[in-house]
This record gives C-alpha cells, structure tokens and sequence, in this order.
C-alpha cells in the first residue's frame, strides 16, 4: 500500500541531539536527553506550522515500513506514511507490524530521514 502525502510549502527534517527532554509525537514517550531523535518542521498549504520530535524507535519503525513499501514498488515519495503523530501507528496496524520495542533497535541504527 502506497501512502499519498501532501507535497509540503516547506520540508525540513534533520536528525538532532537532545539537550533537554523531550515528548515523541508518534509514541508519547520521553526522549532523554543526549539522545538521538528526527525533528521536522513542515508547513501545508493554508495550515499552520507543525514541529515533529521523532524518537529512535519510531524512526526505526518508519525505516521498517519505508524499506517494506519501496521493496513492494512503490515511489520514494509515497512510501512514508507521514507526520506528525497517529500515521505511523495507524500505518504498522494496516501492515500488520508490530512497533519495535525499545531493547530491539539495532545498536548500528542511526536516526535519519
């Protein structure tokens, strides 16, 4: 299953380093800090601004689901199912993927787009 997303105003997406605690938009736990996390900014025509905090096992995951669509043919620019909070859950449901637990993310696994 592709995911249609709406071509963004504006798109940043950057990994970062916590200086303080912060709350993941996908999951609500707390991001340490000095942990790695993804933070996007985006804006959609005529709508507000969003920032999105990303933490490592969300990241992971939307990894997992981004390698699964483009293995199954879909285009890069639909194999993301999107920002901020309930589409990634949402998206692990509808695969039938379980979210990774915290202990089971690659020690190697780098936080990235």
């Amino acid at each position: 299953m592709c995911y249609f997303v709406e071509n963004s105003e504006m798109f940043r997406a950057t990994r970062t380093r916590a200086r303080k605690g912060h709350v993941c938009g996908c999951c609500g736990d707390v991001i340490a800090p000095g942990s790695d996390y993804l933070y996007v900014f985006f804006v959609n025509r005529g709508e507000e601004p969003v920032a999105h905090k990303e933490c490592r096992r969300c990241n992971y995951d939307r990894q997992r689901i981004v390698s699964r669509e483009l293995a199954a043919g879909c285009h890069p620019s639909e194999s993301n199912p999107g920002y901020p909070d309930w589409p990634l859950l949402e998206a692990l449901r509808e695969e039938g993927m379980a979210t990774t637990a915290v202990s089971d993310v690659p020690a190697e696994f780098e936080v990235g787009e």
